[in-house]
């Protein structure tokens, strides 16, 4: 079996909508590797980079609460190689659902595409029996290039709507010069995340500054607490003393957290879940962490960072970092796309 074939199981199985010869199948841990490399050669095609790690996909695999058997599909070209992927993420209280998925540059338009989509739409709409009664239901595409208009097109043809626009930020540090230090507010400090002691407080932070946003919705904390502590015990490039929290007294009051690199730009250190407690904003503690991460990564050796926000921001977080310094990148623009699974009452 070469690099990229898949062995075929008894979970096999030829459904309607794919062309003669292809298979349909959950993914197992095993396939890691394989689909990896599917993925990567999607993304090389589109932007001359890679997308993501084996070491990240079994890190989401195996998150508590995602299910391989039901929550993804890989399909196996004739020869056995995999030609496309997709995956649901499905978490309570199920009204915001996000599916995911590529085919490889050598099959497109054949219709995997559109076999992964309704796959995806199948599994969503078994879960609308455990949503609220009467919620809206919604299904999300995420991470769509806007220079992917392949994707754009199918989406649009079955009945998606683009819904919000995300980019990524960037900014080039001087070469020889640190960053300035930040400033503080008064009766504030910063130190790094303790792992096991600062997990709950830091997840009420994200939780409480992310709360209202568009597209946030709160899944019960524990089952949050699962995930986020997960996500960190299985990060490769997981670095506390990366992990920056604001303090007042002893109380957590805003997060930001760093990691050294990111798959499709090894060289550029990354930022994310920047939030402050909504009682605390408006006293300069994001742009002082986002400061504090500037030069702490610079000490280490980066001289660009990047990280990812809402276009729309209702907190205002894109002048923030346009203050910083920062600029949107254009081959990183990602459009997310919706349809609704059930309407509100």
């Amino acid at each position: 079996m070469t690099t990229g074939q898949l062995e075929l199981t008894d979970a096999s199985d030829r459904p309607a909508g794919l062309p003669a010869g292809y298979l349909a199948r959950p993914a197992a841990l095993a396939d890691a590797p394989a689909v990896t490399a599917m993925l990567n050669l999607s993304s090389q095609a589109l932007l001359g980079e890679d997308f993501l790690t084996v070491e990240e996909l079994e890190g989401d695999w195996r998150a508590p609460g995602f299910d391989l058997l039901a929550d993804t599909r890989v399909v196996l070209a004739p020869d056995g190689a995999v030609a496309g992927y997709a995956n649901l993420w499905d978490e309570a209280p199920h009204v915001l659902l996000e599916r995911w998925g590529r085919v490889h540059p050598g099959h497109l338009g054949l219709g995997l595409g559109s076999y992964l989509i309704g796959w995806s739409e199948g599994r969503a709409r078994q879960s609308l029996r455990l949503a609220p009664a009467g919620a809206r239901v919604v299904l999300h595409d995420e991470l769509i290039n806007r220079l992917d208009i392949r994707a754009q097109g199918l989406l649009s043809q079955l009945g998606y709507a683009h819904a919000r626009t995300s980019w990524r930020m960037l900014i080039d540090l001087d070469a020889d010069t640190p960053p300035a230090s930040p400033a503080w507010p008064a009766g504030t400090r910063v130190r790094s995340f303790v792992p096991d002691q600062d997990d709950r407080a830091a997840l009420q932070v994200i939780r409480s500054a992310f709360r209202g946003s568009w597209g946030y919705v709160e899944m019960p904390f524990e089952e949050n607490l699962a995930r986020f502590t997960h996500h960190q015990r299985t990060d490769p490039l997981f670095d506390p003393s990366l992990w920056f929290l604001a303090v007042a007294g002893d109380e957590v009051i805003a997060t930001a957290f760093s990691r050294m690199s990111i798959a499709d730009t090894p060289e550029m250190a990354w930022i994310f879940s920047v939030g402050v407690l909504p009682a605390w904003r408006r006293r300069g503690l994001a742009g002082a962490l986002l400061q504090h991460c500037f030069g702490q990564l610079w000490q280490r050796g980066r001289r660009q960072v990047g990280l990812g926000v809402d276009a729309d921001n209702a907190t205002n977080a894109v002048h923030l970092y346009q203050a910083a310094g920062m600029r949107p990148d254009p081959r990183h623009t990602y459009l997310i796309w919706e349809k609704m699974l059930r309407p509100g009452g």
